[in-house]
């Protein structure tokens, strides 16, 4: 909500910028399905039903209600070879593949202190049939995730998967990540309670 509220300012700031001298003729309502813009001359009406905006509550509930898996051997793994071939194999649960390719993150990032960008892109291309910089981004995507949410034990998602990671823009990963942090916070606080 804070990096809606952020952007909205900006976007607002940059519109009053343009608005005419006289803005106490002007008004804007805002609704759920709509937006109108009056002045003495003219009213626009722009609908909103059309933007899409992302349910993220079913996949909040499977992430958060999803069956916990203990595989410390996936948890441990290292070998950036094996991790590689786990992540892209989809009949893997996507809860393990999603811890696979943050494991995937964290070693691209321990690599990169000792070879350089080049050598790793090669072993990549070498160790892996993906696109490179698909290959990335769902690895930071995932490993930006489990972050938030504790990456073990294993949570065996049906919906959270890595190609749905990879669909989202940017806003709305950003998004998911903030409501994944209320709720992990609220299931610590609940557990928390229960003590």
């Amino acid at each position: 909500m804070t990096t809606f509220l952020q952007d909205l300012q900006q976007k607002l700031t940059e519109l009053y910028r343009d608005f005419p001298e006289d803005i106490n003729n002007i008004q804007v309502q805002l609704t759920s399905t709509n937006y109108v813009i009056q002045t003495p001359d003219q009213t626009i009406n722009v609908s909103t039903e059309s933007i899409r905006q992302t349910n993220f509550t079913p996949y909040l509930l499977d992430l958060f209600n999803a069956e916990l898996d203990f595989d410390f051997g996936l948890y441990v793994e290292t070998d950036l070879k094996k991790l590689l071939k786990y992540s892209e194999n989809v009949n893997n649960p996507n809860g393990k593949r999603i811890l696979a390719y943050s494991l995937i993150e964290t070693r691209m990032n321990q690599l990169q202190q000792t070879i350089t960008k080049q050598e790793l892109q090669k072993q990549l291309g070498r160790y892996s049939s993906q696109n490179i910089a698909r290959l990335k981004r769902i690895s930071k995507r995932a490993y930006k995730l489990l972050q938030e949410i504790n990456e073990f034990p294993i949570r065996l998602t049906e919906r959270v998967t890595p190609r749905w990671l990879l669909t989202l823009s940017k806003r709305e990963f950003e998004t998911f990540l903030q409501k994944c942090n209320r709720m992990n916070n609220l299931e610590q606080n609940f557990a928390g309670a229960q003590n």
